[in-house]
């Protein structure tokens, strides 16, 4: 019996190892072939809105991580209008 699953068992590590490999290819091929819509490039607008913000809070500056997390807060609280900004960037069209 040992003998049998020593020789048996390779061949089906084997056999499912090339099967997970055509199939992480496939899944490579699929995601190339998709279109998205490519955004026009803008420059990064972070540090005038850190800036607005600091202003608005009389403080010298605000770090990247509290103004994401802020800006994050108020997009839960206005889901709707997220997904108008996403639209408008081609989120979801083909």
């Amino acid at each position: 019996m040992t003998q049998i699953l020593q020789r048996v068992l390779p061949r089906q590590i084997l056999s499912v190892s090339r099967t997970m490999n055509k199939a992480t290819i496939n899944h490579q091929e699929a995601r190339e072939t998709v279109q998205r819509p490519n955004p026009t490039p803008q420059p990064s607008r972070q540090p005038l809105f850190r800036n607005e913000l600091a202003e608005h809070l009389d403080v010298n500056e605000v770090s990247k991580t509290d103004a994401r997390e802020f800006a994050l807060l108020a997009a839960f609280e206005n889901p709707e209008r997220v997904a108008e900004l996403m639209r408008d960037e081609g989120f979801g069209t083909f």
